[in-house]
C-alpha cells in the first residue's frame, strides 16, 4: 500500500510544500461558492493531516481521511477527526459543504471508471450546492520535472531516496522510494522500499466521466490561480458543484 512506510518520514519530506496556496484557494471557494459563510470540510487522501491541522487552526470545521492506516495514525497524533477510508467507497453517513482531494492524490486512481465511482461516492457526502475541489498532476509536469528524476534528503530520525520515471506510453508516473528509519535503541537504520504509481488523465478525459446528473463543472483552473488552464500547467484544479 502506498505511503505505508513513507509515513515514517512524510512530514519531513513534505516540509517544502506550499500549503498556504491551498488555504488561499479554499478561502476563494468559500467566498465565491458559499458567500464566505462558515462551512464544513471533509478531506480525502489527507495524508498525515498537515493541511487538516492548518485548516483547523484557522477556524474551519474539518474532518479528514486517508486510505493508509499509518498516515491516519500520524493524523490522530495531531488530534484530528480522521478516519481510514477509500475514496471509492466512503463509510460516512453525514454530509459536508466542501470535499477536498488535493496534492494529486486522485492520480492514484487507475481508471476513469474509478474516477466516476469516486465522484458518485463524493456526491453522497455533499450537501446540495456543496462542492468537490480536487487537483491532478499533469503529463507536462512529469515530462519536464520527473522523467528519470532523483532526490534525497536526511533528517534526525531517518532519510529517503526517490527515483522517478515517466512512461509516455502508459501515461504513468512511477516513484521508487528507499526509506531509512533510525532505530530508537541504537545508531542503526532500517531500510524500507516503496513503489508509487500515478495515472495521468487529461482534463477532457476526467470531465467526460463526471456524472452530469450529480455535478456541474464549475471551474477548471490553472495551477493554484482561478485562471484558464495553460498547456504548461503542472497542476490543474477542478471544482465540481453538487446538484
Amino acid at each position: 500500500m502506498p505511503y505505508r512506510n513513507l509515513a515514517l518520514v512524510y512530514d519531513n519530506m513534505m516540509s517544502y510544500v506550499p500549503y498556504q496556496n491551498w488555504i488561499e484557494l479554499i478561502n476563494h471557494v468559500k467566498q465565491v461558492q458559499f458567500n464566505d459563510r462558515d462551512i464544513s470540510i471533509f478531506e480525502l487522501g489527507g495524508g498525515t493531516g498537515t493541511l487538516g491541522a492548518i485548516l483547523t487552526y484557522v477556524g474551519y470545521n474539518y474532518s479528514g481521511s486517508d486510505i493508509t492506516p499509518s498516515m491516519c495514525e500520524a493524523a490522530w497524533e495531531k488530534g484530528l477527526d480522521y478516519i481510514c477510508a477509500d475514496c471509492r467507497s466512503l463509510p460516512i453517513s453525514r454530509t459536508y459543504d466542501l470535499v477536498i482531494f488535493l496534492f494529486d492524490g486522485i492520480n492514484y486512481l487507475k481508471t476513469l471508471d474509478e474516477y466516476a465511482q469516486t465522484f458518485r461516492e463524493v456526491a453522497t457526502i455533499l450537501e446540495p450546492g456543496g462542492c468537490f475541489l480536487f487537483d491532478i498532476t499533469t503529463i507536462y509536469n512529469s515530462r519536464m520535472n520527473f522523467d528519470d528524476y532523483m532526490e534525497a534528503d536526511s533528517y534526525d530520525s531517518g532519510a529517503y531516496i526517490r527515483h522517478s520515471f515517466f512512461d509516455p506510453e502508459s501515461k504513468t508516473q512511477r516513484n521508487l522510494f528507499d526509506i531509512f528509519v533510525k532505530h530508537s535503541e541504537n545508531e542503526s537504520y532500517l531500510r524500507l522500499e516503496e513503489e508509487h504509481i500515478q495515472y495521468l488523465f487529461s482534463v477532457d478525459e476526467i470531465s467526460s466521466v463526471v456524472p452530469k446528473d450529480l455535478f456541474t463543472i464549475e471551474a477548471v483552473w490553472n495551477e493554484f490561480s482561478p485562471e484558464p488552464v495553460k498547456s504548461t500547467a503542472e497542476r490543474i484544479h477542478f471544482l465540481l458543484k453538487r446538484i
